[in-house]
């Protein structure tokens, strides 16, 4: 018996999953990022950092979310490059605790 699948429901289905795993993740980040502004802890300036880069994150899958779920996902590769360097530098600057504190 042979299988047939239709593209066009794969593809929609596709579309509506990711778009929901996106904004998912957007949740969560924003959680985490108004349980660190709201919190009562002294933050550094390493804290702060990483708070404004829960922001960037946000906005740069706001907008993937929002151009997968358009089916424009040829659209959302610069976003999704910009929301990788992103995490780089991150991942650069924490991985030295003085580089957060030089930059």
């Amino acid at each position: 018996m042979d299988v047939i699948i239709d593209r066009d429901v794969l593809k929609s289905e596709w579309k509506k999953d990711s778009s929901e795993y996106l904004l998912e993740i957007h949740e969560e980040l924003r959680n985490l990022g108004n349980r660190l502004n709201t919190s009562e802890g002294n933050f550094g300036i390493g804290d702060d950092a990483f708070i404004a880069y829960i922001c960037e994150w946000l906005k740069l899958l706001e907008g993937i979310a929002l151009l997968y779920r358009e089916g424009l996902v040829d659209a959302a590769q610069p976003l999704t490059r910009t929301l990788f360097e992103v995490m780089l530098h991150l991942c650069y600057l924490i991985k030295d605790p003085l580089e957060i504190e030089n930059s």
